[in-house]
């Protein structure tokens, strides 16, 4: 029961991300390309999908070819997001600031 609430919630959360991307492309107008945090936040809801999509195919295949070295490189591609969040935090941080010695 608990597995086959899982991927009702993977899908759901696939389903969520997909209409992000569409929705934020769509009422941009693509805008967010010229934007580091635009462009973060649409490779990290992509890559997110991706990752909750390979959970349900996982469910429906469980042992499609090359399951294990997809699902790593993705992981790895989502690890590698959540620390770019910390390079765009301290950049936009920095140029918040006012230059040294004026008021």
């Amino acid at each position: 029961m608990i597995r086959h609430v899982g991927t009702a919630l993977a899908v759901l959360g696939l389903a969520a991300c997909l209409y992000f991307v569409a929705a934020y492309q769509w009422l941009t107008g693509g805008d967010w390309r010229h934007n580091p945090g635009g462009r973060h936040l649409m490779e990290f809801t992509g890559t997110l999908g991706v990752l909750l999509g390979l959970i349900v195919a996982a469910r429906l295949w469980p042992d499609y070819p090359g399951r294990d070295q997809v699902t790593l490189l993705v992981f790895g591609l989502l690890v590698g997001q959540v620390v770019w969040r910390s390079v765009l935090l301290h950049r936009a941080q920095h140029d918040d600031r006012e230059p040294a010695g004026r008021p």
